[in-house]
């Protein structure tokens, strides 16, 4: 990879404090965008509009409000490895427009609404707190009930035998 952990770990501290998304979610996205780096040889900052559609179709979204948060955050960590390296680029990052990340959407996938055995780890594999893997992997099981009570009354008294 081009992008360094260290520069990660900085901008990381940098958009802490503005508060404004949380830590897992940036680094799911920066993780899933840093897998492209190799493959394009260059830095996500320097990826083109066509490399950043390419990678945020990959992503296989079925939301374009995540596409567009997604986007969003690249935007930020772009200035902000753009500004801290001091080179004189703009981030294509900038220029992308809903309508073009609407044609990132999965469609197939969308209209399926039905997560694979892959995608349920996938989105495990990105959460900090065993409690939220838990609750995930006993919706993906079929728990639940009538109105959730299955999980909402679920008691610590459960032994495995």
């Amino acid at each position: 990879m081009f992008t360094r952990e260290q520069d990660i770990e900085e901008f990381l501290d940098e958009y802490r404090r503005s508060r404004v998304i949380i830590e897992t979610t940036v680094r799911a996205t920066l993780n899933k965008v840093l897998k492209f780096e190799d493959k394009l040889q260059k830095p996500f900052y320097e990826f083109s509009e066509e490399d950043a559609l390419k990678v945020f179709t990959a992503f296989h979204a079925i939301s374009i409000v995540s596409l567009q948060n997604s986007n969003l955050l690249l935007k930020h960590a772009s200035r902000w490895m753009i500004d801290k390296k001091k080179l004189n680029i703009k981030s294509a990052y900038e220029d992308i427009t809903k309508d073009q990340l609407q044609t990132c959407v999965d469609v197939k996938k969308k209209n399926s609404l039905i997560l694979t055995r892959d995608d349920l780890d996938e989105i495990q594999g990105e959460l900090l707190n065993y409690t939220d893997k838990v609750i995930l992997e006993l919706l993906f099981l079929g728990a639940g009930a009538h109105w959730l009570k299955e999980l909402t009354f679920f008691d610590m008294c459960l032994r495995v035998v």
